[in-house]
């Protein structure tokens, strides 16, 4: 993505990184996942990695997944 299209791409309002953040309704934010359903099937089957770290399923995007106080990496 590129600045433009990352404007309003965040986690739900009222979620914390230091709670950690349900990857779900990001994922299908950002465009990864087509629907809710789509990106849970993702994250289950091992197809999504947050900075670097392949998220299993019933993870959260922590405190330390967040890069330079700001940004999170997020590829399937």
């Amino acid at each position: 993505m590129v600045a433009e299209e990352v404007d309003g791409v965040g986690p739900p309002e009222g979620a914390s990184v230091e709670e950690g953040i349900d990857p779900v309704p990001v994922l299908v934010g950002a465009g990864l996942a087509k629907s809710n359903s789509d990106a849970r099937r993702l994250v289950r089957d091992g197809g999504v990695r947050v900075t670097g770290r392949r998220l299993e399923d019933g993870d959260r995007i922590g405190a330390a997944d967040v890069r330079h106080g700001h940004y999170v990496l997020l590829a399937r």
